[in-house]
C-alpha cells in the first residue's frame, strides 16, 4: 500500500476505502451463502476490489487532475 500511496498521493484514500467495502461485502456475503470461504470467491473478491477502484478513479477523473498529467 506505500507504494500505491506514492504514486497516487491523497487518491489512495478512496480506492483503499472502495476496495475495503466491496471485499467486506462480498466476503459477508459468501460466509452467509455458502458458510465460507473457497476460490472462487476469492476469485470475485479480487474482481470486485479491482472493478470498484477503477470506477472510483473514473469518477474522481472526471472531477480533479489525474497525478500523473
Amino acid at each position: 500500500m506505500a507504494a500505491v500511496a506514492l504514486v497516487s498521493g491523497w487518491w489512495v484514500l478512496p480506492f483503499v476505502g472502495a476496495a475495503a467495502i466491496g471485499v467486506a461485502a462480498t466476503v459477508t456475503l459468501a460466509v452467509r451463502k455458502i458458510g465460507g470461504l473457497a476460490g472462487d470467491v476469492l476469485g470475485a473478491v479480487e474482481q470486485v476490489a479491482e472493478c470498484l477502484v477503477l470506477v472510483v478513479a473514473s469518477g474522481l477523473a472526471v472531477r480533479h487532475p489525474i497525478w500523473w498529467a
